[in-house]
């Protein structure tokens, strides 16, 4: 029976540790599969490179790429097993009847989906590299210059990143990377990493949902849900009130608004935030009126708009951190389960 090697990653970018994975991957198997994570989400420090831009950084690597196949497949933050099934239906369009083998290297917490598909057989493979993709992006993002010097990048890696490095995308990332530095460094004297209480609002009202686009790193220009940071002395039902007309001046009475409240969902995923460990309470607003109150962007919001719930599926990619999801859990709109 012919074998379809699966090898499952963010590859963000592609080292010298993932190019021995592939490299041993092909070398027991008819087919590899590689399948690109985070395929479908926002640009960010995280994932700064889309799926067909890794797709292209690896193939660079490996000129005989004639075996190769590429599948993407989008975040799940809140649902493991949602993303688990996508995987699944990507290997099986791939695979068509051959003898799955997942490829794997155990590293650390973020590889446990390597024991999550018990009906694959499993090859774990030491890499012979210790070496760690933040700290890579990291640095490229604080200087272009050190890519170029790093040991844990190949020739091909370290030229696709020399011209990704010309791109407007890379100076904004740039940007945000500093930006979230010296963030990080106000924090610096703690004595152990503070965890950061925020707030965000869903509006509904007509069939559409309240966004702003976001005026300042992280994320600047991204879409996202009207929220901010919970004030000392102010509980968190205040403050997504406080956000909502600081951001957007909805022109809605405060009666109203807290009538309109029907839930509050926390939303918790450690990776969540580039600025650190970031907890969210989103509020979900329903407000019973034909015609759209009129809003206007002020503050942190550089814009505002009323976005049709049909569409949000569509803004995937556009939508700031895990706001995409949260609109979906707390309103279901978007195509899948998340």
């Amino acid at each position: 029976m012919k074998k379809t090697a699966v090898l499952i990653g963010r590859f963000q970018p592609f080292h010298k540790g993932h190019a021995t994975l592939l490299k041993a991957a092909g070398e027991i198997a008819d087919q590899v599969l590689v399948v690109l994570g985070s395929a479908n989400g926002p640009r960010n420090l995280r994932n700064p490179f889309t799926a067909a831009e890794r797709e292209a950084m690896i193939r660079a690597n490996f000129p005989d790429s004639s075996r190769l196949q590429f599948a993407g497949v989008r975040d799940y933050f809140y649902n493991d097993h949602a993303w688990v099934n996508e995987v699944r239906e990507k290997v099986n369009q791939s695979a068509k009847g051959h003898h799955v083998l997942l490829i794997g290297h155990h590293k650390d917490f973020t590889s446990n989906y390597l024991s999550w598909f018990k009906e694959w057989e499993s090859a774990r493979i030491s890499t012979g590299y210790d070496v760690h993709a933040t700290g890579i992006r990291e640095n490229f993002f604080r200087d272009a210059g050190r890519a170029a010097s790093s040991p844990e990048l190949s020739e091909a890696t370290k030229t696709y990143l020399a011209g990704f490095a010309q791109t407007e995308t890379y100076q904004t990332l740039k940007t945000e990377q500093l930006g979230i530095d010296q963030y990080k460094q106000a924090w610096a004297a703690a004595p152990f990493p503070p965890t950061f209480v925020t707030t965000d609002a869903v509006v509904l009202c007509a069939g559409h949902v309240l966004l702003i686009q976001r005026k300042k790193v992280p994320g600047k220009g991204q879409w996202a849900l009207p929220g901010g940071f919970l004030d000392p002395h102010e509980r968190i039902f205040d403050c997504v009130l406080r956000e909502l007309d600081e951001e957007t001046k909805i022109q809605v009475p405060k009666e109203e608004l807290t009538a309109a409240f029907k839930k509050v969902q926390v939303f918790d995923h450690p990776l969540r935030s580039s600025r650190g460990r970031t907890l969210t309470h989103a509020h979900l607003f329903e407000l019973e009126r034909e015609k759209l109150p009129q809003i206007t962007a002020n503050d942190d919001a550089m814009n505002a708009r009323w976005l049709p719930l049909m569409d949000v599926a569509q803004m995937e990619d556009k939508l700031f951190e895990d706001h995409f999801h949260v609109i979906h859990r707390l309103t279901k709109a978007g195509a899948k389960d998340r």
